[in-house]
Order: structure tokens, then C-alpha cells, then sequence
């Protein structure tokens, strides 16, 4: 049953789609629509209108104009999702004076049955020509972890050793902002590899989620609190334990998901790298 609140921010946003001729239809999708998330007031709302000509929906005046009262307008290139496969989107971030935030995203509709082909969590709730076809059921197909390929796996593991290196480098030349701020890249690529364990260990059937929030849900309790103790903070000390703490998961992660998928671990850059850390960090301890 929807609350007041939510049932007249519906009919805001149903009302929008009918009164703009230039609208032909309303697709909603994102954790709204994901059966395996209890819902609660605080998830964002995240609308697809399918346009005529976006151009008529360019400047954002159309949207002030009808949602009123805003805290923040932003306006981005497209959801992540969608700029993957369509490069003429608009998507405008909306919070309302409630603290309610609206993710509205505008596609040519001739590219709406494309889109609700593709994307597992697309609801229709409004086609004016009657033409789309959706999903009965909403799941998170489309959001399932992929499996990478070899050069995806050996992009990763290279670019992690590089970085690594740097910051290396970086903590011995005193440089704690910039060996902060790299460490974040090597994190990345920490995730992208966890990202492929937890595929891995689930036969790529798990959502580990756009942001990685859900790898909780799918590491073990030891794991994920060696995840965890990973994230740097701004001391050399410190960042030098995590460095290898973070190059000691990335190894255990790299070997299991290059064992299953049959690809090569690059053991020799691994070892060597980890080896040339350790020097300067023994010349680092010196100083």
C-alpha cells in the first residue's frame, strides 16, 4: 500500500507523462521495481519517459516548471546503464523540498522496446501508443555480475600492479595526499577482481551491485572484514599496512578467479612488484 507522500509523487510524475504530448510512454526501474530489495521511503525514484525529440526536453526550465520547489537540480549525461547502449539520453537528478530524489531519464521512444528488452528491472506503467511489450516479472538478470574476458582479467591485473607500485613510490617520497588518492584507483581494481571472485563463486548468477554494496551479501565473514581493513587512511604507516593488505587480497582473489576460468595469473609481476615494495619500504623504515 503506498503512503501519502509516495502515491501523490506518482501521480506527479503519471500527471507529467499525460499532460506533455511530446511524452509517449513511463518505464520505471532501479531497486522500486527490484523484487529482491525490501522497500522502504528512502530509495530514489528512477523514471524513464520515452520522448518524441529530446530536444524538447533539453533545458531543464520544462521540469522546474512542473515539479516546483527544488533543493538541487543537476543534470548528467545518462544513466550508467543506458549510456552503455544508447548515446541520445537526458537525465536530470531531482531533490525535492522533502528530500525525495527523482531520477528521470528521457530516450527516444522508437528506443524504448531496445531499452525494455535489455534492462530485466523496466516496469511500463504509461504507453500512449500501446506498442511496448514488457517483463511480467521484474528480476536482476541484466545486473548480474558479467564473467570478464582474458583481457579484462589481464587489463586488471596490470593496472592494479602499476598503481601499486606508484604508491609505493609515493609513500617514500612523503607525497600521503597523492599515495591516498592513487591507493582509491588500486581499490578500484580491487573491486573489479572481487567483483569476479564472487562471480566466479556463484556461476556469474549474483547482482554484487553497481557501487559493489552488496558484497557483504556474497563474501564470507573473514573475507569481508579483510575487504574492510583495506580502506586507506591518510598516515604512511598506515598506508603502507594496507597497501599490502591490499595486495595480499588481490592475489588470493586473482589466483581463485584465474584458476576457474582458466585464465594465466601473472605470478611473476605479482612477485616481482610485491618484491620491489618491500625494498622500498625496508628503505622507507630506514629513513
Amino acid at each position: 500500500m503506498l503512503n501519502t507522500n509516495e502515491h501523490q509523487l506518482r501521480l506527479k510524475l503519471m500527471e507529467f507523462a499525460i499532460e506533455n504530448e511530446g511524452v509517449k510512454c513511463m518505464i520505471e526501474t532501479g531497486d522500486r521495481t527490484n523484487p529482491n530489495i525490501k522497500k522502504d521511503e528512502l530509495y530514489d525514484y528512477v523514471i524513464i519517459y520515452g520522448v518524441e525529440d529530446l530536444k524538447e526536453f533539453r533545458n531543464s526550465s520544462k521540469i522546474e516548471e512542473y515539479f516546483g520547489s527544488l533543493l538541487v537540480l543537476e543534470k548528467k549525461e545518462g544513466m550508467q546503464f543506458l549510456k552503455k547502449f544508447y548515446q541520445n539520453s537526458l537525465r536530470f537528478i531531482l531533490v525535492l523540498d522533502d528530500i525525495t530524489k527523482l531520477d528521470i531519464t528521457f530516450i527516444l521512444y522508437n528506443e524504448a522496446q531496445e531499452y525494455l528488452n535489455k534492462d530485466s528491472l523496466a516496469k511500463i506503467l504509461l504507453d500512449k501508443e500501446e506498442l511496448l511489450e514488457g517483463k511480467e516479472e521484474r528480476s536482476e538478470a541484466t545486473y548480474r555480475q558479467h564473467k570478464p574476458s582474458r583481457e579484462e582479467f589481464t587489463n586488471c591485473c596490470s593496472n592494479f600492479f602499476v598503481t601499486a607500485l606508484n604508491i609505493g613510490k609515493g609513500l617514500y617520497h612523503d607525497k600521503v595526499l597523492y599515495s591516498t588518492n592513487i591507493y582509491m584507483d588500486a581499490k578500484k581494481y580491487l573491486d573489479e577482481m572481487t567483483a569476479y571472485y564472487i562471480g566466479c563463486n556463484y556461476n556469474f548468477g549474483v547482482n554484487v551491485g553497481q557501487h559493489y554494496e552488496h558484497f557483504k551479501t556474497y563474501l564470507t565473514e573473514d573475507h569481508y572484514e579483510k575487504y574492510l581493513e583495506i580502506y586507506p587512511q591518510p598516515d604512511r604507516d598506515k598506508l603502507w599496512t594496507n597497501l599490502f593488505q591490499l595486495c595480499m587480497l588481490f592475489r588470493k582473489e586473482g589466483l581463485v578467479v584465474a584458476e576457474k576460468l582458466n585464465y594465466v595469473y601473472p605470478k611473476e609481476a605479482d612477485r616481482d612488484i610485491i618484491k620491489k615494495l618491500r625494498e622500498i619500504w625496508g628503505k622507507y623504515t630506514e629513513v
